[in-house]
């Protein structure tokens, strides 16, 4: 199975006529069939309708636009109190990938309080919340931004975070800026982004303003440009335009190289975009609650 039809498996990425085209001409020397299961609707999110509780109309989504700042940190700590029994749990370190920990905030009965940035602007990956998920059956995280496309690192950390937790059944408790349904909506538009732009030569010298991020401020390119920018002028180019990477002489040298990989990251930001809002929705669900319950372990203590 795939999220993507195989014509659009690492559609625009670099380099890809290295691997793809191979791969699709043995599928169809095989006679591989293709089944298509979509629908008009995502149902996750329809039944994500008509929830209630008493800070909104999400049952582990507290937004801070709704009811304030103080208020959902009061209803993370209820939330806290109601899933452990006790009012406050106590600091702990947990181990996460590659023998590296993590400091967390409170810990008790299988339930851990982090902060966002704690999660998603520091430098963790998939592995790390894979650990996490391990770790504890349910994770309360505050102040979730609205994400701005200038945060796309950090939105596809989040992302992420929301991916292993969903494929695990655990439980996922929130305060944030904005809606379950408004909260990733600026990235989740990077999917629509074309993979085009003008084939202009490398300048050298032009300097990286900021280590933290090289795809806002990328040595290669013409000049320094937002993500915004890059995304606006990608589009503005049209469907028509060389897609770069695409093509037999691309070999990832010089702006068409080094710009369509991190465009190519981007498009991939804004699909998982898309599907981490739709789980987001899901996990608000009754039907979800019971799916947490059914398949919650007893987890591992961390000292």
């Amino acid at each position: 199975t795939s999220n993507r039809p195989p014509n659009d498996l690492y559609k625009d990425g670099l380099n890809r006529h290295l691997a793809i085209p191979q791969f699709l001409a043995l599928l169809e020397q095989r006679e591989v069939i293709f089944l298509e299961l979509s629908a008009s609707q995502d149902f996750r999110a329809t039944h994500a309708e008509n929830i209630e509780n008493t800070a909104g109309v999400w049952r582990d989504f507290f937004c801070k636009a709704h009811v304030g700042g103080a208020a959902a940190e009061a209803q993370l700590q209820s939330a806290f109190t109601a899933a452990t029994g006790v009012a406050s749990g106590k600091p702990a370190t947990v181990p996460v990938a590659w023998g590296r920990s993590l400091q967390v905030q409170e810990v008790s009965s299988g339930v851990g309080r982090f902060s966002f940035d704690q999660l998603c602007v520091a430098p963790l990956n998939a592995d790390d919340y894979l650990h996490l998920s391990k770790a504890f059956h349910t994770l309360i995280v505050a102040d979730v931004p609205h994400f701005t496309i200038e945060q796309h690192n950090e939105a596809r950390r989040f992302t992420n975070l929301v991916d292993c937790l969903y494929e695990r059944h655990a439980r996922l408790i929130l305060s944030a800026d904005a809606p379950p349904d408004q909260l990733l909506e600026s990235v989740a538009d990077l999917g629509e982004v074309t993979l085009a732009h003008a084939d202009k030569k490398a300048n050298p010298k032009i300097s990286v303003q900021s280590p933290t991020d090289w795809v806002r401020n990328n040595p290669f390119s013409p000049e320094p440009s937002t993500v915004a920018e890059v995304t606006r002028s990608a589009n503005s180019l049209g469907a028509s335009a060389l897609k770069a990477g695409d093509d037999d002489t691309a070999t990832g040298a010089g702006v068409a190289g080094v710009m369509a990989g991190a465009l190519g990251s981007l498009q991939e930001s804004g699909f998982a975009a898309k599907r981490a809002t739709s789980r987001l929705l899901h996990m608000q669900t009754q039907d979800y609650l019971q799916a947490h319950q059914r398949n919650r372990v007893k987890c591992e203590q961390p000292e």
